[in-house]
């Protein structure tokens, strides 16, 4: 069988085009939909993207985080649609997010600050809060904390710390220093939707409504991020990598409307 790889890569192309526009659709609404010409390239994608963005684009690999040097990753938890769940309404309740208002599965995935995902928690249905997700996967987190036998020699009182933004108390508002604390905090932790973005960029499977079984979510979602971070190797992560994650959320919002 011969194989056309020309015209492969050109429907690939423009598929990977009508997707970007749904998605800018979903956060822009009528402004997107207003603009009658959509303008074609026949360069690659790559060669696009280093067109646009140039070297300023592109966020350059750290080693460590700005507001909390010591902190070894970034941690938030990701939702994806799924159908609503066959059997009882308890049983179905149990997968229903009220923060989206979409039945789906959560998983939370850690990111360190050169923008690779180093873990990745198993499969929660949507009514699992995210601070749930995050207790429960504190021995992971404990055992990331073990020193070489150099580190050993070294006097370290701290216990394990999560750092988080502070939220307005009720009936009460935050002050001038946790308002800039909280901004610092953010700062840091977009990247974990930086990574997000790109997972969704690369992967359609990622952010459509999930329509398999949930036995192979797990390794569908554990597969695309490795290669994921492959790809981060190769083109780290932009500035405006987040603008797209918005963009799936904003779609979410579509949905559940």
């Amino acid at each position: 069988m011969v194989l056309n790889v020309n015209s492969m890569l050109e429907r690939l192309h423009v598929q990977s085009v009508s997707d970007q526009l749904y998605l800018d659709e979903s956060l822009y609404g009528e402004v997107v939909a207003e603009e009658n010409d959509t303008l074609t390239y026949s360069n690659s994608v790559i060669d696009k993207v280093m067109e646009d963005s140039g070297v300023e684009g592109f966020l350059p690999p750290r080693q460590r985080y700005d507001l909390y040097p010591y902190a070894k990753y970034a941690a938030d938890v990701k939702f994806q649609p799924s159908h609503r769940p066959s059997g009882r309404f308890g049983e179905q309740r149990h997968y229903f997010s009220g923060k989206h208002k979409l039945y789906g599965l959560k998983i939370k995935a850690s990111v360190s600050p050169q923008g690779q995902l180093v873990d990745m928690s198993p499969l929660e249905p949507g009514s699992v809060s995210d601070l749930t997700m995050f207790r429960t996967r504190l021995d992971v987190h404990v055992a990331e904390l073990t020193k070489t036998p150099t580190e050993t020699t070294v006097n370290d009182n701290a216990s394990v710390l999560a750092i988080h933004p502070k939220k307005r108390p009720a009936n009460g508002a935050l002050d001038r220093h946790d308002l800039e604390r909280d901004a610092a905090v953010s700062a840091d932790h977009v990247i974990v939707e930086n990574f997000f973005r790109r997972v969704c960029l690369l992967w359609k499977i990622s952010y459509s409504t999930f329509a398999w079984g949930e036995k192979i979510y797990d390794g569908i979602q554990r597969l695309t991020s490795a290669w994921t971070n492959f790809h981060i190797g190769l083109m780290p992560l932009r500035e405006d990598d987040h603008h797209q994650y918005r963009s799936v959320l904003a779609r979410y919002a579509r949905i559940a409307e």
